[in-house]
């Protein structure tokens, strides 16, 4: 085996504090923070990566405790062979590790920081910044046990064949979408590629990869396709099928199960399955996000009086009302009510209104017909 010498360039003082204050962010510069957040980065010795890692670890957090425990951790990391600076970098690296959640710790696991550093210097050789790097490991540390050239370099490729992405994009989306580099272009990518380019054609599913679609990380055979063929068995027409896998095909994410009580839930409400509000409807109920702010905005509904029937012949009208934020639908109402003295339920009937913009769109337009009416 050949070995391979990688020169690892130092930063100065200010350099490293830039850097990462960076990866950090705004909380490093807190005034209780920033003289162990200083020192933490001196005890990095100006090693790029070892900067990067730590500072995202730290990022966001406030308490002075975790910031102790960080500096103390990487006091007491002593090198296994005195001067090699693959010490000095592996040290940040474990620590970064250690403090993982559960959840990221069960998903990764080196030895030695062989591996992880020739995963960060290939993507550095790549074209990605060391923020984007930082990024990405976060997103998804199981890249760092990655084989460089036999896993990740086949997968970035045939994303750049697939999308005819350039590279800014191709760089922006797997920062984003790191599964991307983990999955099977084989058995998971390239074959939910080949069914949906069949129902929504090459362009649109081109744009769903190139903005990190989680759809090419679902299995095909499992989900998506059962969940397809169950929207046809009930009379969805292609075109509404067409319309769902390119403008919300999370709705396809669930286990047949349970996809099948989310349409049935629809379909009972009194959508047509034939338009493509039933395909909204499903997307207002499916995943746990949806179903929060869905419950979030029946509650702030019921309290400016609407009742079930006005509710559900709203979200029948435009679904999306459903996953308004409480401050947007609350603003819109109080305004329409105690300035416009329109009747809160009446709102229900033509809830589109509730998207307008207030200040370019609704308060000017209702100030006309008021001065109008005066002239009356």
């Amino acid at each position: 085996m050949t070995e391979v010498t990688l020169k690892i360039e130092v930063l100065n003082e200010e350099e490293a504090w830039k850097l990462f204050c960076t990866s950090a962010g705004e909380v490093a510069i807190l005034e209780e923070v920033e003289p162990l957040a200083r020192a933490i980065t001196k005890e990095c010795a100006g090693l790029p990566l070892a900067i990067d890692v730590v500072g995202a670890s730290l990022k966001g957090k406030r308490m002075i405790e975790l910031w102790n425990d960080a500096l103390n951790a990487l006091r007491r990391s002593e090198p296994l062979i005195r001067g090699k600076i693959e010490d000095r970098v592996y040290n940040p690296i474990k620590w970064s590790y250690d403090v993982l959640p559960n959840e990221c710790v069960e998903k990764v696991h080196f030895d030695s920081p062989d591996k992880p550093n020739a995963v960060l210097s290939f993507l550095e050789k790549q074209g990605f910044s060391k923020t984007q790097v930082t990024d990405l490991v976060r997103r998804q540390p199981k890249v760092l046990v990655s084989n460089p050239e036999k896993s990740l370099l086949p997968k970035i490729e045939v994303f750049v064949q697939l999308t005819g992405a350039s590279e800014e994009e191709v760089f922006r989306t797997i920062t984003l979408n790191p599964f991307i580099l983990t999955r099977s272009v084989e058995h998971r990518i390239a074959p939910v590629y080949g069914y949906l380019k069949d129902i929504i054609g090459v362009g649109k599913v081109e744009t769903l990869l190139r903005r990190g679609c989680w759809i090419f990380n679902v299995d095909l055979e499992n989900r998506i396709m059962p969940n397809v063929d169950f929207l046809r068995e009930i009379g969805v027409p292609e075109s509404c099928i067409e319309f769902s896998l390119f403008h919300c095909p999370e709705i396809f994410l669930p286990k047949c199960d349970e996809f099948k009580q989310i349409v049935e839930e629809v379909k009972q409400m009194g959508f047509a399955t034939t338009k493509t509000t039933f395909m909204l409807g499903i997307h207002a109920r499916t995943g746990k996000s949806n179903t929060a702010l869905w419950d979030r905005s029946y509650e702030v509904y019921s309290k400016w009086g609407w009742s079930k029937d006005d509710i559900r012949m709203a979200f029948i009208k435009h679904p999306n009302c459903m996953l308004l934020s409480e401050k947007k639908i609350s603003a819109a109402l109080d305004f329409l009510v105690n300035k416009v003295d329109r009747e809160s339920r009446s709102v229900a009937r033509c809830p589109q209104i509730l998207f307008y913009n207030m200040e370019r769109r609704i308060v000017p337009r209702c100030s006309v017909v008021h001065l109008l009416s005066l002239k009356v």
